[in-house]
């Protein structure tokens, strides 16, 4: 596999308009992106924009962080709580980049479609490929599409189940009463590979914090 130092020289080949800085623990890549785009056919577009993308050493163990300098795009169109861009729920993020760590398909596939679907929301008025509500709402409503589930809660139980040693014969927790290998387990498995312990850890205090605490007090999540 080549090398992140390799990896992001062929990144600046391809993308001149953006220069390197390194860190003890990782790069900035920065610059202004002045290109006309066109992506599933829907038009072309003129994307410009002055971007800050952070890649830490151990990616691809982390998602890269990526901010708008100018600040073009508002606060209230999918960014996180620190101003960087939501590029997509993590497991999506950490599933594509476990497949192909390459920081140029990354760059390609999220961080262009990103600032694609803003110019053309912006231009339109409307959402080029569909939209997930944003923040952590949007989160949630990606993982009960993921196991194809309604329950808030369940949410929660379920990624409790990616977190913990996989068991295929348990009980799986959407309350099916199938063994976990003969329900959501693919899935369940599939997370577990794909996102770092510690960030799930993480992500699944944040989604408990969010979701309405007084149906864990009743009983409906445990």
């Amino acid at each position: 596999m080549i090398s992140l130092v390799d990896n992001i020289e062929e990144f600046l080949s391809k993308y001149d308009e953006f220069k390197k800085r390194e860190t003890d623990s990782g790069f900035f890549i920065y610059g202004e992106i002045n290109r006309e785009v066109n992506i599933n056919n829907k038009g072309n577009l003129v994307l410009i924009f002055d971007l800050e993308i952070y890649i830490n050493k151990d990616y691809p163990n982390t998602i890269p962080s990526v901010r708008e300098v100018d600040e073009k795009i508002p606060k209230t169109f999918h960014k996180l709580n620190d101003g960087s861009f939501c590029l997509a729920a993590p497991y999506l993020l950490f599933s594509s980049i476990k497949k192909n760590p390459n920081f140029i398909v990354f760059f390609e596939n999220f961080i262009l479609p990103y600032l694609y679907s803003y110019q053309y929301n912006k231009k339109y008025g409307k959402m080029p490929f569909g939209e997930l509500r944003h923040g952590m709402q949007g989160i949630i409503d990606f993982y009960k599409e993921l196991f194809n589930i309604q329950s808030e809660c369940l949410v929660v139980k379920l990624l409790m189940q990616a977190k913990n040693v996989y068991r295929g014969h348990h009980l799986c927790a959407c309350g099916s009463k199938k063994r976990l290998r003969k329900c959501h387990g693919s899935i369940i498995l599939s997370i577990k590979n794909s996102i770092p312990r510690q960030h799930l850890l993480s992500e699944i205090m944040q989604i408990y914090k969010y979701i309405n605490k007084e149906d864990f007090a009743k009983g409906y999540c445990l």
